[in-house]
């Protein structure tokens, strides 16, 4: 089971894109953990297990932070921004796949 983050300035928009992801997941037979947080409070909960963190685009600007505080405690969480158009289409089946081919998973 994948365990993937989503972090936006307040965790709500991304709640609606992890029931799309899990709704396309479960359609799928896909077993994750899809969670959305603030991007502040990502920071405070990296240790985890989370094998991916999707930023919403509006917070790109946590990308270098989490980055650092990532190395500092040596882990290997891969952070990325999630597409504008997928986020504001919140498209949740082009946002798993594409954190599923991050991840190196077909």
């Amino acid at each position: 089971m994948r365990k993937i983050l989503l972090a936006c300035a307040g965790g709500m928009s991304t709640s609606i894109i992890v029931g799309k992801m899990n709704k396309y997941a479960s359609s799928q037979g896909i077993e994750v953990e899809i969670k959305a947080l603030a991007a502040n409070e990502a920071l405070e909960r990296l240790k985890e297990g989370w094998e991916i963190i999707l930023l919403g685009p509006q917070v790109k600007f946590y990308k270098e932070q989490l980055d650092a505080e990532i190395k500092k405690e040596n882990l290997t969480i891969p952070v990325y921004v999630i597409p504008f158009q997928d986020y504001g289409s919140a498209d949740g089946e082009a946002i798993l796949k594409m954190a599923f081919k991050l991840l190196g998973d077909k």
